[in-house]
C-alpha cells in the first residue's frame, strides 16, 4: 500500500506547499480566528476529505487535503501538543454525531487546500488552510486537534501512505523525503 501520487506529483505538491504558503499565524490572530467546533473526515489513499463545523461563518466548510498536507498538519499538531503539554493519552478520533461525514460526492465541491501555516497557541493551535484561493485561518482548540492527529494517523496507517517513521511512500512503495 502506498499514496495514490508518483514521486514526481509528490514532489511538485511539496513546492506548492511552500509556494502557496499562506500568512503564517500569530497569537494576535486568535481572537479574529473562527473557532472549530467539530470535525468529520474520510480518508483515501489520496488523502482525506476534512469537514469542519465553525463557531462563526462559514458554519461548515469541507476540505480536500492531499496525504502531505496532511502530514505536515500530522507534525503541526504533534509540535504543538509538545510545546503545550497537552495530554496524549486516550486521544483518538471519534466522528461528530452531528456534522454529516464527507463521502466521495463531496470530491468536486470540497475545497483543495495545497498548503498551510501554523503557530501554536494557548491550548490549541491556529492553522491558516491555503491554496484555495483566500486562505481561512481557524482555531483548533487541543481536543479537537489531537482527534484530527489519530484521524490522519487512521486514514494514513488504513490506506498505507507512511512507511517507518511517518514517510510517505509514492505510489511505487518507494520512500519520499
Amino acid at each position: 500500500m502506498a499514496t495514490a501520487y508518483t514521486r514526481d506529483e509528490l514532489e511538485k505538491q511539496r513546492n506548492t506547499l511552500f509556494a502557496l504558503a499562506p500568512k503564517i499565524p500569530t497569537e494576535n490572530d486568535l481572537g479574529r480566528a473562527p473557532r472549530i467546533n467539530a470535525i468529520t473526515m474520510a480518508g483515501s489513499d489520496a488523502g482525506i476529505l476534512l469537514r469542519l463545523s465553525l463557531r462563526r461563518k462559514p458554519k461548515e466548510v469541507t476540505f480536500f487535503l492531499n496525504c502531505l498536507v496532511c502530514q505536515y498538519l500530522y507534525a503541526a499538531i504533534n509540535d504543538a501538543a509538545v510545546e503545550g503539554g497537552w495530554s496524549k493519552s486516550g486521544a483518538h478520533y471519534q466522528r461528530d454525531e452531528v456534522l454529516s461525514v464527507p463521502t466521495t460526492n463531496d470530491v468536486n465541491s470540497a475545497l483543495n487546500v495545497s498548503s498551510i501555516t501554523t503557530t501554536a497557541a494557548p491550548s490549541g493551535i491556529l492553522v491558516n488552510f491555503g491554496g484555495i484561493g483566500e486562505s481561512l485561518l481557524t482555531y483548533m482548540p487541543e481536543v479537537i486537534a489531537l482527534e484530527l492527529r489519530e484521524g490522519i494517523k487512521l486514514a494514513a496507517n488504513q490506506t498505507g501512505w507512511w512507511g517507518k517513521d511517518f514517510v510517505l511512500l509514492a505510489s511505487d512503495g518507494t520512500q519520499f523525503k
